[in-house]
């Protein structure tokens, strides 16, 4: 399996190439399409990032709302986004990893939970690296 990280930046454009946003801390973790989402109907991208937070790793999704210039994180690394509608996502099963059967079942409960995307903690662009960087 190929993996490719390197650090966020969102161009418009292909034409005239105009960079939308840019982030030197903040990795991408490139899965093809099990880890970058364009939401639409939400008008929102969801990219898969490694993070470290609280001297641990995590593997979250960084939703980025660009007319609003805010972010969103949903953890849930071993799920496929699914839009179903305005503001709404359905987490869809999607191992990354290898698990013993007793963590399968626990990660599965979450299987075809909806997520309410005006419901999570949004926040300014402006801090997205303090929020989840790579050292």
């Amino acid at each position: 399996m190929m993996k490719f990280v390197s650090p966020i930046e969102i161009w418009t454009d292909r034409r005239n190439p105009k960079i939308l946003f840019r982030s030197k801390k903040t990795k991408f973790e490139f899965q093809h399409s099990r880890s970058c989402y364009y939401l639409d109907k939400s008008n929102i991208i969801a990219l898969l990032t490694p993070c470290l937070r609280q001297n641990h790793y995590d593997l979250l999704y960084v939703l980025i709302d660009l007319t609003k210039e805010q972010f969103a994180i949903i953890n849930a690394p071993d799920f496929d986004l699914k839009e179903l509608g305005n503001n709404e996502i359905k987490l869809v099963l999607n191992f990354r990893y290898s698990y013993d059967q007793a963590a399968k079942d626990k990660i599965a409960m979450d299987d075809g939970k909806i997520i309410y995307l005006n419901k999570l903690a949004w926040h300014g662009t402006d801090i997205l690296d303090n929020k989840c960087k790579l050292k």
